[in-house]
């Protein structure tokens, strides 16, 4: 039999699906929840605090308890899908402005990502993606051009960038992610349209085709209070987590031996 405390939940997450309690709006009173459904003040909080967990409402002091926008859960951090697809899952119609998109020269720090030498030809693209109509994350993308030498001449608002990658014979099929959690500062501020200094997920990505070749190095700045991240993690034993993580540095070590030497 399902507690009582489930259904209430259930039954005010109708509510405000409906729109009954819209995004900004107040509910009712813990105790005039507990009136209305003719139960204890208990079972009503545990029911909203099931809802606050959820992401659904916010407790906010001397203003009670008010219904907010549900954060747009992706699988980003873990699997290699496009935006668009991200975004039409959470029921958002997504939307791409190209900032920028030219040919440019790759500086110490994007040479050793894409494992080129300092000064090769790489395609800058910067883009703002939207989730109906609001900035959600801005992405800088750098693409070796003699992997990918037609890729000046696409229109990125229209084509995802992976979906090119496809389209020509050559899709990335791995990538390496690393988050960081940051403060806005003013370009972010202004791009993304939060206020200076709110959390920012930036992801560093390293994606690599079936050959082994990088074919971006990309850095994605998302709003925080519009996103959550799911991860999947199994059961490591700690001599194969300090193993795997030697392992790690030591690649890392070469990488930048190699980075310095034809730098």
């Amino acid at each position: 039999m399902e507690s009582l405390y489930v259904t209430i939940k259930d039954e005010l997450l109708k509510l405000i699906d409906s729109h009954v309690y819209s995004v900004g709006s107040r509910i009712p009173s813990e105790d005039e929840l507990a009136e209305a459904f003719g139960v204890s003040r208990p079972t009503v909080r545990r029911a909203v605090q099931m809802l606050v967990d959820m992401g659904r409402l916010e407790r906010r002091p001397y203003h009670g308890t008010i219904v907010i926008e549900p954060k747009i859960e992706q699988g980003y951090a873990t699997v290699l899908r496009s935006f668009n697809d991200e975004m039409r899952d959470n029921n958002k119609v997504p939307k791409t402005t190209v900032i920028l998109a030219r040919k440019a020269r790759a500086v110490a720090e994007v040479a050793l990502r894409l494992q080129i030498l300092e000064d090769t030809g790489v395609f800058k693209l910067v883009r703002l993606r939207y989730a109906d109509d609001v900035p959600n994350v801005v992405v800088v993308s750098y693409i070796p051009l003699d992997l990918y030498p037609g890729i000046t001449s696409v229109d990125f608002e229209t084509t995802t960038l992976y979906g090119y990658f496809e389209s020509v014979g050559n899709p990335v099929v791995r990538a390496h992610r690393r988050l960081e959690v940051l403060k806005a500062d003013k370009n972010l501020s202004a791009l993304i349209d939060v206020p200076l200094g709110d959390p920012i997920y930036r992801f560093t990505t390293v994606a690599s085709t079936e050959s082994g070749r990088i074919a971006e190095y990309a850095i994605a700045n998302y709003r925080g209070e519009s996103n959550a991240f799911e991860f999947d993690t199994t059961l490591t034993r700690v001599g194969e987590l300090r193993r795997e993580s030697r392992d790690s540095v030591l690649r890392d070590d070469f990488q930048s031996a190699a980075g310095e030497s034809v730098g």
